[in-house]
């Protein structure tokens, strides 16, 4: 849930990225996790928080929000990746 240029300076590992702008377009391209765990971050916690209830709308099944967002994450000293989604 940030820009791509935040995403890009560091994100947790594995994580796809789909801004919050245009998000409710995109949320199709998220059906496939559907039926899974799914746990959404942003910066801080407050647009994941949103997304969540759009997802929860959508049916997803068990969404979480990662509470304090990247930042809190890394005040954990949890590891973040610059790499690009595989």
């Amino acid at each position: 849930m940030r820009p791509a240029a935040d995403y890009a300076k560091g994100h947790i590992i594995n994580a796809q990225n789909i801004p919050m702008n245009g998000f409710k377009n995109q949320i199709g391209a998220l059906q496939k996790y559907k039926d899974g765990p799914t746990v959404v971050t942003c910066r801080s916690g407050s647009q994941s928080s949103m997304a969540c209830g759009l997802l929860r709308k959508a049916g997803f099944a068990e969404v979480y929000n990662l509470r304090g967002g990247v930042l809190a994450w890394q005040n954990a000293n949890l590891p973040l990746t610059r790499k690009k989604r595989a």
